[in-house]
């Protein structure tokens, strides 16, 4: 929510002081190549305090969701792919998740392939993320994936169950059919040949006329028990684990298992890399495949292609539920019982072996546990205790065992829960693990080198849990886009309320702050020096650059990335960068900025006290320095007739300030009449727009070469190109000084209740905000402007929109692509969610908002 401050505007009513969420575009005629190639101005948005966010949601709490649509060239819509979209999709890194399943895949130090991880919400949507070299992740392509991502299976039926080996992955879904992709050598994916896919695909043949209730998956091989406990099995098949009594190296199809388990029902079966477990329905257990470490407990290092039982290696009691690792077992009995059997090399068998032997060939009783459930990693082991509290040991190379360090542990141990809220799920692979606790949070730590913990970085490791994914944790507060007129092509910011920061999208001059160079990134990455202890308070997104103020220790002030062809990066001599991460602009180290606005290559910021700053590019004279010479450091403007400036906007090649009293000064480009002047004559210092005079205007939102006013009584006044009708007025004119915008309603209200540091005098209807003694005291607000096409949030919390639709950024999918709207209409396909925020960028629109109407009732 937008505050505004004492120093900014006094007191206000609550009409005045309203919420406005805005964004414009605009284009010229007469375009140069210049123009032509160019964004108009960035959007910024002003980040609250996290903590204040939190105690001002209203019950019934649904978390900010982040919407996106329209020109997806450069990944700028983070959604993982760079195809357009006409129409609103949620980015899914904002999208708040209720994990029920997860699974872990990957290879160790024998089939060497990168980890990867599988996670079902609780609506039955599948999300996967890490190495996808092999289609793993089934989002058609092979690139890696460093957060979740949505994996599109076409069935009506969700996702139920969900395994994954080596490199290829497998699904079933609540109907009990069964998807596969990834990799495929060995015909691990059931579809009768040795083709990989990266697509999800449905395994038919004699499977098809069974329903499946459970899956696992070895290194390369594939085990399912039916509805009715019949074991199939294909894929690899050199140590016998596919337990077909044949030596043939692979099976392409679905086979079901016979032989000695003939007419035996069975309730569960896990495959280790290269062995199989099967639990029966009367609490026996059988074994078959390789046996090198004496995985299968047969007493021998003989491997077995066919099954073998088990039950005189235990006590009388049934097993009621196995596990089996890279080269271990595990198995519980009906009275709690723990066993293990095979390698040892790690400790994951839960206790030390005299004699210095590596494995135990038999099943051997692990003492003083008396368990529920287990999971077996590659060479880690996890038990959940009758009372709920997770135990693991084993294998901590890479910090499986989330104790924050990597000695491995021999007996069992106790693994912490963030918040002390238990753990009912964990996924042990083979160098990272996956947990969900009861509240549907998703957690995970180990190996981290390919994104399989799905954290928007990549690590070596992490050692302690870290939070993947939760209802909450995606909380968007504010959103910042920019963008690139000619190819469209454009980056984004947002920030989460836990204070997470996150960057997408075009990266060709280093404006995603990531330390590198490169095309773009489609999926969200995280942006950690922009993270505590780093406090961020603004961030704002230009044509090429990115600002952003921060604080630390009490010090406040600006960082600034991209290239600096004019000095837009505001450094004390001239270098051409690009730099690629936020560096400070000295000459403004200490200076409590309020507001940061971003032009095609210019630069406006404004201080707690009303004193404005431009530096950057000026050709046109948009720096209002009364000349044409560029800047490469911070300069004062002071034109304004000794009223104070409390608001500033830059467009592609101009500028605006709002005064005190509620004036309008432009300056800077004007062929297209964007300053309002009613002359179309460019002006190197600020102007009085005369027209908006006496009409307490609170906010301007500059387009490339339109521009959009907003009042303190809600009303839009538009002006300059209207190609595309993207000043809303209902007609393709273009128009010289400031017109209402008749056919828009009430823009949205302020806040209610007001923000806990908001004075509330006499009956409610005035606000007095303190002065601005530190940047923490700005509150989430979102604005911006874009090429050729506006957006509006209106009182009733739906948006809309307007202009030209080349890309589908209106995100009305009945409007056809490359044709235009000249009056304000309703995104229907938003349907009732709540927008509290909207961020446009060259062709494109992210907006957020709160799916569901109740929550404001």
């Amino acid at each position: 929510m937008l505050s505004r401050l004492k120093s900014r505007c006094n007191l206000m009513t609550a009409q005045a002081c309203f919420l406005l969420q805005i964004c414009a575009f605009a284009w010229g005629r007469s375009v140069t190549s210049r123009r032509d190639s160019g964004n108009a101005a960035g959007i910024s948005a002003q980040v609250g305090n996290s903590r204040q966010a939190v105690q001002d949601t209203p019950k019934g709490f649904k978390p900010r969701t982040l919407f996106g649509w329209g020109r997806n060239n450069a990944g700028q819509l983070g959604l993982g792919h760079t195809a357009d979209v006409n129409s609103p999709e949620i980015l899914n890194t904002f999208h708040g998740k209720e994990i029920k399943l997860v699974a872990s895949g990957g290879g160790n130090e024998v089939t060497s392939t990168g980890g990867f991880s599988l996670a079902v919400a609780a609506n039955g949507a599948l999300y996967a993320f890490g190495a996808n070299d092999r289609g793993q992740l089934g989002v058609g392509d092979l690139e890696d994936r460093h957060a979740l991502v949505p994996v599109g299976i076409r069935t009506k039926s969700p996702i139920a169950k969900v395994a994954a080996g080596a490199d290829f992955s497998i699904a079933v879904t609540q109907d009990g059919r069964v998807y596969s992709w990834g990799a495929n050598d060995h015909g691990q994916l059931g579809l009768g040949d040795t083709r990989d896919r990266s697509l999800p695909e449905l395994i038919s043949g004699s499977l098809a006329k069974h329903s499946v209730h459970q899956v696992s998956c070895g290194a390369e091989h594939v085990t399912v028990v039916t509805t009715n406990g019949h074991i199939f099995a294909w894929g690899s098949n050199g140590k016998g684990q596919l337990g077909l009594g044949s030596s043939a190296p692979k099976q392409l199809n679905p086979v079901q298992i016979q032989g000695a388990v003939t007419g035996i029902r069975f309730t569960a079966v896990e495959s280790g890399h290269h062995h199989v477990l099967a639990a029966s329905k009367s609490g026996e257990v059988y074994c078959w495949g390789a046996n090198d470490f004496g995985q299968l407990g047969l007493g021998d290092l003989e491997p077995r292609n066919a099954p073998h039982a088990l039950l005189h290696k235990f006590t009388r009691s049934k097993i009621v539920r196995v596990a089996a690792g890279a080269r271990h077992s595990l198995a519980v009995t009906e009275s709690g019982e723990l066993f293990s059997w095979g390698s040892n090399d790690c400790g994951q068998l839960g206790s030390e072996i005299k004699g210095g032997n590596k494995y135990i060939g038999y099943p051997h009783r692990v003492e003083s546990m008396k368990v529920g459930r287990i999971r077996a990693g590659a060479a880690v082991s996890a038990a959940f205790l009758e009372s709920g509290r997770a135990f693991m040991w084993g294998c901590n190379n890479n910090g499986e065992l989330s104790l924050n360090d990597v000695e491995r542990r021999t007996n069992p141990h106790a693994i912490p829960t963030p918040g002390g809220v238990a753990y009912t799920q964990l996924a042990p692979g083979a160098s990272h693990v996956l947990a969900v606790n009861r509240n549907g949070d998703l957690f995970g730590w180990g190996r981290n080198d390919r994104g399989q913990l799905g954290l928007a970085y990549t690590t070596l490791s992490e050692m302690r849990p870290q939070l993947i994914a939760s209802i909450s944790s995606a909380d968007v507060e504010a959103v910042a886009t920019g963008g690139f007129a000619y190819e469209y092509q454009a980056h984004s910011l947002a920030v989460t309320s836990s204070g997470k920061v996150f960057t997408w999208g075009w990266n060709a001059f280093g404006q995603l702050g990531l330390g590198l160079l490169a095309a773009g990134s489609a999926t969200p990455a995280r942006l950690f020096d922009l993270e505590k202890p780093v406090s961020l308070h603004i961030i704002e997104c230009g044509q090429y650059n990115t600002g952003a103020v921060v604080s630390k220790k009490q010090k406040s002030g600006l960082k600034m990335w991209g290239p600096n062809f004019d000095g837009q990066l505001g450094y004390r001599f001239n270098e051409l960068g690009p730099v690629v991460s936020p560096n400070d602009v000295e000459s403004l180290i200490d200076t409590n900025i309020v507001e940061l606005s971003l032009g095609y290559q210019h630069v406006l910021a404004l201080d707690a006290e009303g004193t404005l700053y431009v530096w950057g590019g000026n050709r046109y004279g948009q720096l209002g320095t009364g000349d044409s010479r560029e800047r490469n450091r911070p300069t004062v403007v002071r034109a304004f007739r000794g009223d104070r400036v409390v608001h500033v906007a830059a467009g592609q090649h101009c500028s605006f300030a709002v005064t005190e009293k509620g004036e309008v000064y432009a300056w800077g480009y004007n062929e297209n009449f964007e300053l309002g002047l009613g002359l179309g004559v460019s002006r190197n210092s600020p102007q009085l727009v005369g027209t908006l005079s006496g009409k307490n205007v609170t906010r301007i939102v500059a387009g490339g070469y339109h521009a959009l006013a907003v009042t303190g009584l809600g009303e839009m006044y538009a002006w300059g190109n209207n190609v595309y009708g993207q000043l809303g007025l209902g007609h393709f004119d273009e128009v010289q000084v400031p017109t209402r915008v008749s056919g828009m309603p009430q823009l949205a209200q302020p806040m209610n209740p007001p923000p806990s540091d908001a004075l509330l005098r006499g009956n409610g209807h005035e606000w007095l905000f303190p002065p601005a003694k530190s940047v923490g005291k700005i509150h989430t607000g979102v604005s911006g402007a874009g090429t050729w096409h506006s957006a509006a949030i209106g009182s009733d919390g739906r948006l809309y929109v307007w202009g030209r639709n080349s890309a589908g950024q209106l995100g009305i999918p009945q409007v056809q692509l490359g044709s235009s709207i000249s009056t304000p209409t309703v995104v229907d396909a938003l349907g009732d969610t709540h927008v509290v925020g909207v961020a446009v960028g060259a062709a494109h629109t992210l907006a957020i908002g709160r799916v569901g109407r109740d929550w404001a009732s």
